[in-house]
């Protein structure tokens, strides 16, 4: 009866030091790692848009983060673009939020601007996409620009 005792006790001090990360402003596993927040970019616009409305479509999210493990200076977002059938063109700034949450809606005129190949919307065909990717800069310098699979902020916009 002492062993069974012993054993139930053992098991319920296990049941009670477990901790659920999902519960926690930065889940535990960040600890100690480039990451100290979790980054949030929740789009509220569709991602795929048509040829026809490239004019007056815009691309609508909002920026945020949770979490103090390291304090963030900037959150940078970062576009690259693809034609159909053709290779990604290097990453080209698109703006840097410094106030967070920050809410954007992006013209598809201001996606366009800056990429070598583009001069205007009317330049886009179907298949095009542009991909937005977001760096964060630590008030101590350091950066971050990969992110787990299951927290993934950066987004893709495709054209038909």
């Amino acid at each position: 009866m002492k062993k069974i005792i012993y054993i139930l006790s053992i098991a319920l001090l296990g049941l009670v030091s477990c901790n659920d990360d999902e519960n926690e402003a930065v889940p535990s596993y960040l600890d100690g790692t480039q990451y100290g927040v979790l980054l949030h970019v929740d789009v509220s616009s569709s991602k795929t848009i048509s040829l026809a409305n490239v004019n007056t479509a815009t691309v609508d999210f909002k920026v945020s983060y949770e979490g103090e493990k390291r304090p963030v200076a900037s959150i940078k977002a970062t576009k690259t673009f693809t034609p159909s059938g053709g290779a990604a063109s290097a990453a080209i700034d698109q703006m840097t939020f410094t106030t967070f949450p920050s809410t954007v809606s992006v013209s598809i005129s201001d996606l366009v601007q800056g990429v070598p190949g583009l001069t205007s919307t009317a330049d886009l065909m179907a298949n095009d996409s542009f991909q937005l990717k977001f760096i964060i800069t630590y008030q101590d310098g350091g950066v971050a620009t990969r992110y787990g699979t299951l927290n993934n902020p950066n987004f893709t916009i495709k054209f038909n």
